[in-house]
Formats: C-alpha cells, sequence, structure tokens
C-alpha cells in the first residue's frame, strides 16, 4: 500500500457512492480485499493527511461551512475533506476557500462536512479480520498523538474594530462566506 493506492481506494469508493454513509461501505469493502499490513498502511497514510490538515486556515473553512466546528467536529470535518480525494483535498491544503467549489446548492452542506467513520475504518477493518483490538492497530501503525508545530492563531484576526470574525472571513474565505457567512 503506498499513497496512490490510498488516494486510489479513496476515489474509486466516492465515485461509487450516492453518499458519504455508502462511501465508507465501499471503502471497507475495499479494505476487507487487503492483507491485514496493507490495512495497517492504509491508516498510517491516513494519519499522516489528517495530521497535514491540522491547520488554522482549514478550522476556519470548516468553521464556516458546518457552521461552528468544535475540537472533534474538526477532526470529523479533516476525515470528511480526505475522502473527497486527492484533488479537492490538495486543493484546500493549498487555498481552503477552494471547497465552495464542492457546493452546486445550497442543501449540499446543510448536515455538515463531517465523515467521524472515516478516522477508523481502517481500523475496524483490520480488528475484524484479526481478531485483535485498536490498541494493537495503533502499536502497529505507529500512531502519535503529534500537535502541528505552526497551527496559526484565530486570535491573530483582530480588525481593531471588534468585529475581527466577519472581516477575516470575508477576506480569506470571500467565497465560503458568500455562500455559507451570516
Amino acid at each position: 500500500m503506498d499513497e496512490n493506492q490510498f488516494w486510489q481506494i479513496i476515489q474509486t469508493a466516492k465515485r461509487a457512492a450516492s453518499d458519504d454513509d455508502q462511501q465508507l461501505e465501499l471503502i471497507e469493502a475495499a479494505l476487507q480485499a487487503l492483507e491485514p499490513d496493507d490495512m495497517v498502511k492504509f491508516q498510517r497514510i491516513f494519519d499522516r493527511l489528517h495530521r497535514s490538515s491540522y491547520r488554522a486556515d482549514l478550522w476556519g473553512a470548516a468553521y464556516i461551512i458546518n457552521g461552528g466546528s468544535s475540537d472533534d467536529g474538526f477532526d470529523y470535518f479533516r476525515g470528511w475533506l480526505i475522502a473527497q480525494g486527492r484533488e479537492v483535498y490538495s486543493a484546500a491544503l493549498e487555498q481552503p476557500d477552494s471547497l465552495d467549489g464542492l457546493f452546486t446548492n445550497e442543501f449540499q452542506a446543510d448536515f455538515g462536512c463531517e465523515l467521524e467513520g472515516m478516522l477508523g475504518v481502517a481500523g475496524r477493518v483490520w480488528m475484524e479480520k484479526t481478531g485483535l483490538g485498536w490498541k494493537d492497530m495503533d502499536n502497529l501503525a505507529g500512531k502519535q498523538v503529534l500537535e502541528p508545530t505552526e497551527f496559526g492563531d484565530f486570535a491573530t484576526w483582530s480588525d481593531g474594530n471588534g468585529d475581527a470574525e466577519a472581516i477575516k472571513c470575508t477576506v480569506v474565505y470571500p467565497r465560503l462566506w458568500a455562500r455559507f457567512g451570516e
């Protein structure tokens, strides 16, 4: 399992699915066909991508799209983001406002852009196949709780007039704010 194979599994499931739940089922089915070692590698790649997307600018985009974003909500948003595929993920890391292109009507984000099930999809299948537990999977995957070194700070968004959040959103996320902002 390498990153290209990882993204192929994500993209194949995305194309064939009619919704997020079906996409997760298709990813699980693809993972079930793999050897346990490849499931662990899938998890390692997912963890790296998930960690790499732990950024203030993406949290801001999640906040606007979902009408708020807690710590857990941001984890689930990043799971959803990875499930959108390599192109969307890469574009969002380059420019979070690019996520506006995913929504063709006002109702598509009504349920929020979060996909909690993506966080543990490989682990669930791995446990079924091996009979081992989460801790065993985490140990094999080399799972570490790593905080990024340069997250950024929402507090620096102040414009000096007390309306920092709205000002920042209209400047940094003009398309997302136009669609989802207040």
